[in-house]
């Protein structure tokens, strides 16, 4: 039997006083259509149609981006941040593309691409080094001022090279012709990975002898960018399968599922970021907002990777795509477009997390339920039920004991159904915490959930 206006209205009410009468949801339910997702949009200078080709930064407060050139013999920049991304300074400039940046200490630095350069006082100056042929390199890894890796994709005079002496004298370490890599990542010394990328021809090779042999480790597929919390815990962002982790150095490696469906419909992960073990950032994916506009997201989990979320910055901020993402710690992280000198700031980590959704049944319900999630009591990850009977903008918040609003796990449309949708969390203590459902801005039901750890 369904519920006439005036019960729903009663039940309304009570829901409300419930949680009046325990002194929480003063301010709670006054939902923002446009979560602040805890990040700020940020401008490079004009770049004259250049594209961003690798953006890093050594702390909270210095930084620095390379440019790609638009065009044969353009313009290429190196870019220089010193209050966190507020304002970028183009403080080197030359005929040449740039591929990589990268700084083995405070005022030690590299960047590769068209011609090999050195900085020594912090990136205020560049000058070249030697590089081992006048191709175009396409990547670099730079353990320490001595020893250097570059990968160049020409056919003939191109390969893996290795410098230990600052770029004094190279040594070609691997040739593969037309398969010769464009991407390699150090774990450290001995340790690291290369593959192709731009002729896709899907390989991920290692090293464990510091680059004297390159043996595969994934067939069929090619990496984009990795990170390594420590010599066997690593992720890797890449085609085919758009992202992959492996618990024993990089050996062996299996896929880890991303948030997909309802308005996210891009999913690859074109590059990957961490903190420690558990905290993970990547970037690359789009959903449609208001099932219009596309937005860039970035995937986040607090757990290793066990589970994904997603996190949308301020729908104000209209970029489509984000291609690089840099964390200093757990706070402070950047993520930047590509093709437009733009991109977004978090001091809080990114703050709020979203997650997929996925439908039960579409079987038209007889009214709006919130069911008990399960498990409860639950340490780190719960299912949240919920049945809609018509079509409608569902909210679900969750909440802690004063009212405060920690996550909003949804807010768009959706049509008549049966749903769940995950909650993942280690970053509650234990206690007391509740969850809503809203439909068009009216609360249906609260439910309360324990943490237990």
């Amino acid at each position: 039997m369904k519920h006439t206006s005036h019960t729903r209205a009663v039940r309304f009410l009570s829901g409300l006083f419930y949680f009046l009468s325990i002194f929480i949801f003063i301010n709670a339910f006054n939902f923002q259509h446009n979560p602040p997702g805890g990040w700020r949009q940020q401008f490079m200078p004009e770049l004259g149609g250049q594209s961003i080709s690798d953006v890093t930064f050594l702390d909270s407060l210095i930084g620095f981006a390379v440019t790609q050139s638009a065009t044969v013999n353009d313009t290429g920049y190196i870019l220089k941040t010193s209050n966190g991304g507020e304002i970028w300074n183009i403080v080197y400039r030359s005929v040449d593309n740039y591929c990589n940046v990268q700084f083995v200490n405070e005022t030690t630095g590299f960047v590769a691409g068209g011609a090999l350069l050195k900085s020594t006082n912090s990136g205020e100056d560049w000058f070249g080094i030697n590089r081992p042929n006048q191709t175009d390199l396409e990547s670099m890894f730079a353990l320490s001022e001595d020893t250097i890796w570059l990968t160049d994709t020409e056919g003939l005079t191109g390969g893996v090279f290795r410098t230990t002496n600052g770029g004094t004298s190279w040594v070609r370490q691997l040739s593969l012709g037309s398969f010769n890599p464009d991407r390699i990542h150090m774990i450290n010394g001995r340790n690291g990975f290369i593959s192709q990328v731009q002729n896709q021809a899907l390989y991920v090779r290692k090293t464990t002898d510091s680059g004297e042999s390159w043996f595969i480790v994934d067939q069929g597929r090619s990496s984009l960018d990795m990170y390594f919390a420590d010599s066997v815990s690593g992720w890797s962002a890449g085609f085919n399968v758009s992202l992959k982790a492996t618990t024993n150095g990089g050996m062996n490696w299996f896929a880890q599922e991303l948030p997909i469906g309802g308005n996210i419909y891009i999913t690859p992960c074109l590059g990957i970021e961490g903190i420690g073990i558990n905290k993970l950032w990547g970037v690359g994916g789009v959903m449609r907002f208001n099932g219009l506009n596309p937005r860039g997201i970035l995937y986040f989990s607090s757990n290793g990777g066990t589970n994904w979320l997603f996190q949308l910055p301020d729908t104000s901020i209209r970029i489509g795509q984000y291609f690089f993402t840099d964390f200093v710690d757990k706070n402070n992280g950047w993520a930047y477009d590509k093709f437009y000198a733009t991109g977004i700031h978090t001091t809080t980590g990114g703050d709020t997390t979203f997650t997929s959704v996925r439908q039960i049944s579409d079987i038209l319900p007889g009214d709006f339920i919130l069911h008990q999630n399960y498990p409860n009591p639950f340490n780190g990850s719960t299912k949240i039920r919920f049945e809609i009977n018509h079509g409608g903008t569902v909210s679900i918040g969750i909440f802690d004991i004063t009212g405060r609003k920690l996550v909003e796990l949804v807010n768009k449309q959706f049509t008549s159904g049966e749903y769940e949708v995950d909650y993942t969390t280690n970053e509650n203590s234990s206690g007391i915490y509740f969850y809503s459902l809203r439909v068009d801005g009216i609360l249906m039901d609260t439910k309360k959930m324990i943490v237990l750890k």
